[in-house]
């Protein structure tokens, strides 16, 4: 690559060394050789390529974690893993059409963000760790506590709008008693101490790809138990159960023929600019 003779195949031996460097985390050193042959050869028909290792390193890209249900009225943790980013936002909305909110959730394409009936809460903004050395670097932000209700956001990297997501805040959660797949039964408790809800009035949202949603009520037990309808088919069917006719909701996901599990698990969502 030193050598005294010139060509464009310095070039291929240029993206070589930098996707070599890039490998052991030298990126500094690999925009240093990319910026020398793109000075060195500015019309080689290569240079694309050693613009695309250089965009690799530079480019900005945040990955966020977080649960799908979280406590209402408690701050809401968010693990954040980015590199080449100084800001983040997070403009959250309300959304009070179930039926919107499930379709967004089950079919971004076909339902997306703009589409949602909402109503924006707030919009939190926070400063990130950015050392300038094109590392990736974790960290925590935490967003102000909600009611509980259903919810849309949509985050920026600085200042440039990226992905979006969904989330509950409930003070409910719905768990197991039963796992058999024609008869499943179910409990409803306090997320805050597991407490039941005896006898308490509940709707359930049955959605799925294939099918519009579909509500049905029933009735807890004393000890805040119901059984599910019958699986009929083959598709992966899921609920949101609703308590009372409020805004406490939580999701009940089931596998494929029927064996159902509550959810409220970790969700990622990435992104790049």
């Amino acid at each position: 690559y030193n050598s005294s003779i010139n060509g464009d195949y310095k070039l291929m031996i240029a993206s070589d060394i930098i996707s070599q460097l890039d490998a052991k985390d030298k990126k500094v050193e690999a925009l240093k050789v990319a910026s020398e042959a793109k000075a060195k050869y500015p019309k080689s028909q290569f240079i694309g390529n050693i613009t695309n290792l250089e965009n690799n390193i530079i480019n900005p890209n945040l990955n966020i974690s977080y649960d799908v249900q979280t406590q209402a009225n408690k701050p809401i943790h968010v693990s954040v893993n980015a590199k080449n980013v100084n800001n983040l936002w997070i403009e959250i909305y309300e959304v009070a059409d179930v039926s919107q909110f499930l379709k967004f959730v089950n079919d971004q394409y076909n339902n997306p963000f703009s589409k949602i009936k909402k109503k924006f809460v707030r919009k939190e903004q926070y400063q990130l760790i950015n050392p300038k050395d094109y590392e990736n670097h974790i960290t925590s932000v935490e967003m102000k506590p909600v009611p509980a209700g259903l919810y849309v956001a949509k985050f920026f990297i600085d200042g440039k709008e990226s992905e979006d997501f969904h989330f509950i805040a409930s003070d409910i959660r719905a768990v197991y008693q039963s796992k058999k797949t024609d008869t499943p039964q179910i409990k409803i408790v306090s997320s805050d101490n597991g407490k039941p809800y005896p006898n308490a009035e509940i709707k359930l949202f049955q959605f799925n790809r294939q099918t519009t949603i579909n509500p049905n009520n029933v009735t807890a037990d004393k000890d805040g138990m119901f059984v599910l309808p019958t699986v009929t088919d083959r598709n992966y069917n899921s609920y949101l159960v609703q308590l009372d006719g409020g805004n406490n909701y939580t999701f009940l996901a089931s596998e494929r023929g029927g064996n159902y599990r509550t959810t409220s698990r970790d969700t990622e969502s990435f992104s790049q600019i």
